[in-house]
């Protein structure tokens, strides 16, 4: 089950990453950073994306404040399903909508 709740999450992030586009991408990147204490977490996020030759840095759309906790979910359960703690990555998405994953350790 783990497995396909991270694909989910991933997905949803990648269509957020998509919809801030405001116009035909070359490529996209959001970089997301997970930073957490004994009580509290934090979800920092910068998108960019390049159309025409141009690279473009823009707020990414998140009206309902959703991608903190989709980022801190899928940590959890990477965290749960791994051990692995990152404390940030990188989802990019080339033209033809194939989305790619860095996770930094």
């Amino acid at each position: 089950m783990s497995i396909e709740r991270q694909v989910a999450l991933l997905t949803e992030l990648a269509q957020i990453v998509h919809e801030s586009a405001e116009e035909p991408y070359s490529e996209a990147h959001c970089d997301f950073e997970y930073e957490c204490s004994e009580k509290d977490w934090a979800v920092g996020f910068s998108f960019s994306y390049t159309a025409q030759g141009v690279s473009k840095s823009k707020l990414l759309k998140n009206p309902q404040n959703q991608v903190p906790e989709l980022v801190h979910e899928l940590h959890e359960i990477m965290l749960h399903h791994t051990g692995g703690f990152w404390k940030q990555f990188v989802l990019s998405i080339d033209a033809d909508g194939k989305a790619y994953t860095n996770f930094i350790y």
